[in-house]
């Protein structure tokens, strides 16, 4: 356990770091369900219930699908990224 706290602690100081320098670039559009101050799961499953309720009582067919890009950074493609920080004016 004790391994796992002294990974953790070094990427919330990092992550702080990088929230407090381009925090003002990271954000998304304010319909998207994302992790977001004051926001959580409960909204998204929330939302989920109200929408997959609203259509079946009205006789519709409900199809859901869910993305995780817990990973994603991984396999981007880093170039074409630091492109579009460039192309965003995120400072360097």
């Amino acid at each position: 356990m004790l391994a796992v706290l002294i990974i953790i602690e070094p990427s919330k100081v990092f992550e702080s770091c990088l929230l407090e320098k381009f925090g003002d670039f990271l954000t998304s559009h304010a319909l998207q369900l994302d992790f977001k101050k004051g926001l959580g799961c409960q909204n998204a499953i929330f939302t989920v219930q109200q929408v997959t309720s609203y259509f079946t009582k009205h006789g519709s067919t409900v199809y859901f699908s869910a993305l995780d890009a817990s990973k994603a950074f991984d396999r981007v493609t880093h170039s074409k990224l630091f492109d579009k920080m460039i192309e965003r004016n995120v400072p360097h």
